[in-house]
């Protein structure tokens, strides 16, 4: 019994491999989800940390321009 174990062009492209093996393509699927996701949430944390900063420095530069001297209280009598 001969088996012809010779490569063909069409078997050695992704698609094929894929149709192949469903489960494959699940787990491709499954891993670049989980790439996007942790993308999202990455983006969001760094930008989240960018605007507090902004804050907190704008905060302390427009302080000076806001601060109002507490008046000098005078005994009577």
């Amino acid at each position: 019994m001969y088996v012809d174990r010779s490569i063909n062009e069409d078997d050695c492209n992704l698609f094929s491999c894929l149709s192949r093996n469903p489960w494959l393509a699940q787990w491709i699927f499954l891993i670049l989800s989980v790439l996007v996701l942790i993308w999202i949430l990455t983006t969001t944390l760094i930008l989240s940390i960018l605007v507090l900063m902004w804050i907190c420095c704008d905060t302390m530069a427009t302080a000076v321009l806001q601060y109002i001297p507490a008046e000098v209280s005078l005994p009577l009598g």
